[in-house]
């Protein structure tokens, strides 16, 4: 017999609730897809399990409030800025007593990213506008010099960091005028030199691919999707996909491991997900039946994405390891 989604759905958080029971009663840690941080408590919460079968856990034991948090691709550490407090700590030991330790020089993000080494971190501040990077993570973190981007007109909306930790990339909207602007990172006493890779209406987020090569831009203005070819050369700008194939209200863009796959979260009216497969050019849609996507952000291990945040509507995972699928995540019964 063929089960609706629905059905499936009511199966998986039943299995949900039986394997949160049965945490509640033992000391072993089953798998962990990763940690999000809830908006409303300002707390950071494990989800445990795996995609189909996986429940939000209890807060972690941290001395602070957290205002905003990266966290590694194997789930061993995390970047956390404080919600009532300056500067940026590194967090480790995450599934037990978290370790926490203040990263010396480093300045209160408005906005972070890990880059795909997990080696290194970018950080905008908005006011005033400046950029810093973070390296040596998470052995020897090293804040780099504070670079002023008071030349930039706009806001950022999204931020990409290459594996070396060097080179930049910043989508930013000016009032339907935006752009996408890459920072090759200097060393102390080195002049900033942004550079605009193309202008666009108001892009929304950005990533990068072909061993940090290459990226994808979204524009939530014109509903289009970009790849940006050699960023650091020549920047070839052409367009993947648009609106006729689905793009809408992109809020979100992932890239697979392998790079075949670019995904692209839509927060346009129920919400989808667009699965484009650059080879091929093959576009698919994908509904998130439980609401809107916020954003599209990789969760440990990288084959899963998180889709928005803990709220009134229950929290969505994208799984892609073979077909990708959209997966919700309920409470755990001790939340």
């Amino acid at each position: 017999m063929r089960m609706t989604k629905s059905l499936q759905y009511v199966l998986a958080g039943g299995l949900v609730a039986a394997l949160a029971a049965q945490a509640d009663t033992t000391t072993l840690r089953g798998p962990v897809m990763g940690y999000v941080v809830d908006g409303r408590s300002q707390t950071v919460r494990p989800i445990n399990g795996i995609p189909g079968a996986s429940h939000l856990g209890a807060p972690l034991e941290l001395p602070f409030l957290v205002a905003q948090a990266v966290f590694s691709s194997a789930g061993d550490f995390s970047l956390m800025a404080p919600a009532e407090s300056d500067g940026l700590y590194l967090v480790g030991n995450l599934g037990a007593t978290p370790a926490v330790n203040r990263i010396t020089g480093a300045i209160r993000p408005d906005r972070m990213v890990l880059n795909g080494a997990n080696t290194a971190v970018a950080l905008y501040q908005a006011e005033p506008r400046r950029l810093q990077v973070v390296r040596g993570l998470p052995g020897n973190p090293t804040a780099g010099p504070v670079l002023d981007l008071a030349s930039l007109s706009g806001a950022v909306r999204a931020l990409a960091l290459d594996a070396a930790g060097r080179e930049a990339l910043l989508a930013v909207a000016d009032n339907g005028r935006g752009a996408l602007v890459r920072i090759s990172v200097p060393e102390e006493g080195e002049r900033v030199e942004p550079r605009s890779l193309g202008v666009c209406g108001s892009p929304s987020a950005v990533a990068m691919l072909n061993r940090d090569r290459d990226a994808v831009l979204t524009d939530s203005d014109t509903n289009q999707l970009f790849l940006i070819r050699d960023f650091a050369g020549e920047a070839a700008v052409e367009s993947l996909a648009s609106e006729r194939d689905g793009i809408a209200n992109p809020v979100g863009v992932e890239v697979s491991l392998d790079g075949r796959r670019v995904f692209v979260a839509n927060a346009a009216e129920r919400g989808s997900v667009l699965v484009v497969e650059l080879a091929a050019r093959v576009v698919e849609l994908r509904a998130t039946p439980e609401g809107a996507p916020s954003r599209l952000e990789r969760l440990q291990g990288r084959t899963a994405f998180l889709l928005n945040e803990p709220g009134e509507a229950p929290l969505q995972v994208l799984d892609n390891v073979e077909n990708p699928e959209v997966y919700f995540v309920p409470a755990g019964r001790d939340n």
